[in-house]
């Protein structure tokens, strides 16, 4: 990336919001609770690293798939252990990608979560995309109340 593509990235995101990408994907296993701003959603989560986005997507999708041939569950397991490889932070300690990985993400619309008939374990999105954030995740009253009773 030339220092000129550089400056327009930085010009287009948020540098803290950067710098917590880079230490989840420095720091192994590392999860950070997060609520992300795009476009008027509020996406409620732990900020993950792009090794384990890739990881829990290899799960998903091979468990997904007990009822196909072995021969193509085993070409979905090779391009799943090839993202393993991809490197999250260049050499230069810069981005390589420009992704936010959410683990566990729930989605908030008008103030209430969007109800869905299915589980989403994991969320991708594009960084440039994001237009803001808060460290922590959005608890209503009723989830409070549950939380506390259960302490």
């Amino acid at each position: 990336m030339t220092d000129e593509e550089r400056m327009q990235y930085f010009k287009n995101a948020i540098i803290s919001l950067d710098f917590l990408i880079r230490l989840v994907n420095s720091v192994p296993d590392t999860l950070i609770p997060i609520t992300l701003t795009v476009k008027g959603m509020l996406i409620s989560g732990r900020l993950m690293s792009l090794k384990q986005f890739h990881e829990e997507l290899g799960i998903t999708i091979t468990d997904s798939l007990r009822n196909e041939t072995p021969e193509f569950r085993r070409e979905i397991r090779e391009f799943a252990q090839n993202l393993l490889k991809l490197r999250a932070i260049d050499e230069e300690g810069h981005l390589a990608f420009n992704y936010v990985c959410i683990k566990d993400p729930v989605f908030h619309l008008g103030g209430q979560p969007v109800e869905m008939e299915m589980t989403v374990p994991i969320w991708i999105g594009k960084i440039d995309s994001i237009d803001g954030y808060f460290l922590g995740n959005i608890l209503y009253e009723t989830e409070t109340e549950d939380t506390a009773n259960n302490a």
